[in-house]
């Protein structure tokens, strides 16, 4: 799962973004902040995984959390 947290009351700003819709969007209604969850292909990590499909893994999480305004402290991606 690649997870950004939205410190924001704009909850479709996927959409707004011309991103893909999430799998699982969480909202919390008081602050109107959320967590959207994207379903992506597992990725190998260990010490064994090829450097380049986890390069390409981190720079879509970048990439995605740059257009949602993302918080980039928040550790739900790669």
């Amino acid at each position: 799962w690649l997870v950004f947290d939205l410190d924001h009351a704009n909850a479709l700003a996927w959409d707004d973004a011309g991103l893909p819709a999430p799998n699982l969007m969480v909202r919390n209604r008081k602050s109107g902040h959320s967590q959207l969850f994207y379903a992506v292909p597992s990725v190998c990590t260990t010490e064994n995984a090829r450097a380049k499909p986890i390069q390409y893994m981190k720079a879509i999480y970048a990439a995605f959390a740059a257009r949602l305004d993302a918080d980039v402290d928040y550790h739900g991606g790669p």
